[in-house]
């Protein structure tokens, strides 16, 4: 019996060992750079990708979040390969990241990372693998709107918290408050509030109409 009770005390402390030896790769589900600029964190780390599902995203880490101190230390200036040897300290399971946005101006979020043996694999590629034997393919796709966008150098816009539209008369077509409706909508959702009485920035709208040179008329819809 003492044999039985030291062999499955010996294999505890193996299996123990091995588990340790194991090595561990954490990670948080976001990516960051160092903003150049001079309208949005300049100088600062700003979050520029954030994994569906990650422990970032449910701690309600944002795209574009400014990030100011991670655990409690300063980043202003500071080195990417810093910023990150912070990030990645094994010596804390979790991440306290402070960031400001367009709807506060400092916030602490604590992200768990999400650790795993080394050897694995990530929810990501295992979906692009499985892909090759599903009927339903797993697929990455990014739209982009060609516009162009002047803004003024001096404008710091991570300090502008509250908006309103400029004055409309009788004459304002239909399509102007719709216009509008967009912006307020889009405009809350990242963190700003409607102020009737002082905003921040006023919003006014100039658009004209121009023929699609491509368009035929007399052309059938192709299903």
């Amino acid at each position: 019996m003492r044999r039985i009770v030291s062999f499955i005390v010996l294999s505890f402390i193996l299996l123990q060992i091995s588990a340790q030896s194991v090595p561990v790769v954490c990670s948080a589900g976001f990516a960051f750079e160092i903003s150049n600029n001079p309208n949005w964190g300049s100088g600062e780390p700003v979050i520029i990708n954030i994994t569906p599902g990650s422990p970032a995203e449910k701690a309600g880490l944002k795209l574009n979040d400014i990030i100011l101190e991670v655990n409690n230390k300063g980043t202003y200036l500071k080195p990417h390969r810093t910023i990150k040897a912070w990030m990645l300290d094994n010596d804390n399971s979790y991440i306290d990241i402070s960031i400001r946005n367009l709807g506060t101006d400092f916030k602490t979020i604590r992200i768990d990372k999400d650790c795993r043996s080394r050897n694995g694999i990530d929810e990501s590629k295992l979906a692009s693998v499985f892909a090759f034997y599903s009927l339903e393919d797993v697929q990455n796709r990014v739209f982009h709107i060609p516009m162009k966008i002047t803004t003024n150098p001096e404008a710091v816009l991570s300090d502008y918290h509250t908006f309103d539209f400029a004055p409309v008369d009788d004459g304002t077509p239909d399509i102007d408050a719709r216009i509008s409706a967009i912006f307020e909508r889009m405009l809350k959702k990242r963190g700003l509030n409607r102020d009737t009485e002082d905003p921040d920035f006023i919003i006014q709208t100039f658009y004209s109409y121009q023929n699609n040179p491509v368009y035929q008329a007399s052309s059938q819809t192709k299903s």
